[in-house]
């Protein structure tokens, strides 16, 4: 990738089943990144700074009308490559990277 060029590709981000809220509404949430690209770099360029918007936005208490972002926790580390069970499996039309990680999402007060 030149510098100063943006990635190209798609990003994906939602919640996964699981985490926790406690009686005041606070909950610990589990999200799953996944960026997806004609290449390797870009796909991986694309999901490390999907991450890092996400740091940020915990770092800077993002907030709207339904709460707030707190604390952000790395479940998976940085993002890695998904791949095919076999080379058939994965003819490499595209390429996947996936990361996973928790915040702390706050009610609005």
């Amino acid at each position: 990738m030149q510098r100063g060029r943006k990635p190209q590709g798609s990003g994906f981000l939602h919640q996964v089943p699981g985490g926790s809220s406690d009686y005041r509404g606070v909950a610990l949430v589990t999200l799953d990144i996944q960026a997806v690209a004609a290449t390797r770099r870009d796909a991986s360029a694309l999901a490390r700074s999907a991450r890092q918007a996400l740091v940020h936005a915990c770092r800077a208490r993002f907030a709207n009308t339904e709460g707030y972002l707190g604390a952000f926790r790395d479940v998976s580390g940085l993002p890695t490559e998904l791949r095919g069970a076999g080379p058939a499996d994965d003819p490499h039309t595209f390429f996947r990277f996936q990361g996973t990680y928790q915040c702390v999402v706050r009610p609005a007060k």
